[in-house]
């Protein structure tokens, strides 16, 4: 647990970054060039991904073979950055070459397009650097090292974003300064303080590269790159439509609910990292079903309600937004699902794993991005964000819904499916209503769906409650007899 703790209070910290500078930075840039912004992102995301080929998993793979001596850790990251390095300055040629078609598509204009694409081939080969840099303080097991380095990206990231915003100009370079000032000072502070001998090691080139060596990772880490693509195309295929058949000002007011957004985002991202370690020590020792059923009724109780809260609350939170998002309100109910159902998936799916059936992660990522496109497709040219909200949050129950039914025949449990089903129906229902009628319909609806959640789960409220008294108090006898 004071792993879990040390590693995801830096995630958490920057999450609440997020929240507080949100509001600030729709203060300062518009819809428009918010959702500019947001669409550069999103393809470097999805570049990131294809230049690294995996060799950042097979870098997690391998690191521990590697690491008994500076001089085998220093070649081991020689031999695995040399590939996404060259890919880098192959995808900055393609970028060159395309400059002014890919400028348009992602901005609307074609101006400056040279420069656009030297900033995303700089984001490139900082991305790869910092994305290598935070994995090795990762696999050394310093959680609060790695937190501070994610604070700082999103401190740097943040402050990038105004200064530039209130110093130069208001428009969407902004966030692409953001991105390349966070990930920057992020690897300087891990490779300079944290990792500095093993850093000097690679760049002064002390250390051979090891061709058998990138064989095996570059056999291991590439098929890992399908299931990531797959899963870009899930998590981006909704500003992709809105680019499509909408408006960059749409693509804005859903960037900035995903940003208010962020806390919920961040919670299936924290709970994996201590869940997994947990269920197979758990399966291993015990083997038992019930402790995983007992674990779904308290996360779903918990997640539910959760998002019910979130919905019942989003006029007030929208009003720490500039004006012009306020629309923003009625695209958060869907996007609740995002996070509620993925993390609950987290629970349900272990039967997968433990039966090493892990090709059924591609299978349901690939029926969900289906889904997800078909329902872009429908809904974006009639209700813009709005419809990329639905169509994104249903395909996350399908997600959900799928992990899960393959996860019990592989492994039977009971995770009570009818009782989370009924659950599932009201806080659909809840965002319909918040999603498409006025604000007191939608206030009155999360209530009832609060309240309904509360007698469904009341069980495994009661049991959270009692729990968390047992920790709170075995804290305090502990404080106390530390004291004397």
């Amino acid at each position: 647990m004071k792993g879990f703790l040390s590693f995801s209070i830096g995630p958490w910290l920057s999450a609440l970054v997020a929240f507080v500078t949100t509001p600030l930075i729709t203060w300062l840039l518009s819809p428009e060039e918010f959702g500019r912004g947001s669409l550069f992102l999103t393809a470097y995301g999805l570049l990131i991904t294809m230049v690294l080929l995996g060799f950042d998993g097979a870098y997690v793979r391998y690191f521990h073979e590697y690491n008994d001596s500076r001089q085998r850790a220093s070649s081991l990251l020689f031999t695995f950055l040399v590939t996404p390095l060259t890919t880098v300055f192959l995808f900055s040629l393609l970028l060159g070459f395309f400059k002014e078609e890919i400028a348009f598509l992602l901005t609307g204009t074609s101006d400056n397009a040279g420069n656009m694409m030297l900033f995303l081939g700089l984001l490139l080969l900082v991305g790869v650097l910092q994305r290598f840099a935070l994995l090795i303080v990762r696999m050394q097991q310093k959680g609060v090292v790695f937190s501070l380095l994610t604070l700082l990206n999103s401190l740097a990231n943040a402050g990038f974003i105004i200064g530039y915003s209130l110093l130069v100009r208001k428009d969407f370079n902004a966030m692409v300064w953001g991105r390349l000032g966070g990930l920057s000072l992020s690897f300087l502070a891990a490779s300079l303080l944290v990792e500095r001998t093993l850093w000097i090691g690679f760049f002064r080139k002390r250390v051979t590269l090891n061709a058998s060596l990138m064989r095996e990772g570059f056999l291991y880490g590439l098929p890992l790159v399908p299931a990531e693509l797959l899963t870009w195309v899930l998590n981006s295929m909704d500003k992709i439509a809105l680019r499509s058949f909408s408006s960059f000002s749409e693509i804005g007011l859903y960037t900035a609910a995903n940003k208010l957004l962020s806390a919920l985002l961040l919670l299936r991202t924290s709970f994996s990292m201590f869940w997994v370690p947990v269920a197979y020590q758990k399966y291993e020792e015990e083997g038992d079903a019930r402790f995983f059923g007992k674990v779904a009724g308290v996360m779903a109780g918990s997640l539910l309600l959760l998002a019910m809260g979130v919905i019942l609350v989003k006029d007030l939170v929208v009003l720490l937004l500039a004006g012009e998002y306020r629309e923003a309100a009625s695209v958060m109910p869907f996007l609740v699902f995002v996070p509620t159902m993925y993390t609950l998936s987290e629970v349900t799916m272990v039967g997968i794993n433990f039966k090493k059936q892990t090709h059924w992660h591609v299978v349901v990522s690939g029926i969900s991005v289906v889904v997800n496109l078909v329902g872009n497709y429908l809904l974006v040219p009639r209700f813009g964000a709005k419809g990329a909200a639905i169509a994104t949050g249903v395909s996350y129950i399908v997600f959900f819904y799928m992990r899960t039914i393959v996860s019990r025949r592989l492994f039977p449990v009971d995770y009570g499916m009818g009782r989370l089903t009924v659950g599932v129906i009201l806080l659909m229902s809840a965002a319909v209503v918040n999603t498409f009628l006025p604000s007191l319909w939608g206030m009155a609806a999360a209530g009832i769906g609060i309240g309904m959640l509360g007698v469904l789960y009341v069980h495994e409220i009661r049991k959270g409650f009692s729990l968390g008294i047992g920790i709170l108090r075995s804290r305090i006898m502990r404080k106390g007899s530390d004291s004397r």
